[in-house]
């Protein structure tokens, strides 16, 4: 099938494109041939359509400002928070400080978007302690696998005996 062209642009040569991945399939991020194609006709043509937004929001088109004022100075997506907050190497010191920008928040003293940001990085640093704790020397890990396993052990007896328990009742 004849591939047609668009508003005279030639596609690539066949040898342009290159040969195929020696049966591995498509690379990463490689594109197929139309979208290829259609990539380079917009790049051949995105002056020419640049100079007419640049016109258009000079003559007081505001999408056409907009499109231009968007692409040169982003939205930031998120503003940075400013907030002094006490030093916090220990868990407790993590969760007064918790409780604190709680209290900023409470009286209007920081936004509570921003303090909803604030105090979920402060559980993930809590989280990070508690992972800390829980991981122990080699040495150690031996007992606690141990402790587990009586615990384990004593909470599923307990349950197995309920559950005869109540067979039992419920046979009688």
């Amino acid at each position: 099938m004849e591939q047609t062209t668009l508003d005279g642009f030639e596609p690539a040569p066949e040898s342009v494109i290159g040969p195929p991945n020696n049966g591995n399939g498509r690379p990463k991020l490689a594109r197929n041939r139309k979208h290829r194609e259609l990539e380079n006709y917009a790049r051949s043509r995105s002056m020419v359509l640049l100079e007419k937004i640049c016109t258009a929001a000079e003559g007081g088109d505001m999408i056409a400002a907009k499109i231009i004022m968007d692409r040169v100075w982003p939205r930031p997506r998120t503003a940075p928070i400013t907030c002094e907050l006490p030093a916090t190497e220990t868990p407790a010191d993590v969760r007064a400080a918790m409780l604190e920008v709680i209290q900023r928040v409470a009286r209007g003293a920081i936004s509570s978007d921003d303090g909803a940001a604030l105090v979920s990085m402060m559980r993930n640093v809590l989280d990070a302690h508690s992972i800390k704790t829980l991981s122990s020397p080699e040495s150690d890990t031996e007992s606690i696998a141990g402790d587990i396993r009586t615990v384990f052990s004593e909470k599923l007896g307990r349950v197995i005996e309920a559950r005869a328990e109540r067979m039992d009742d419920a046979a009688d």
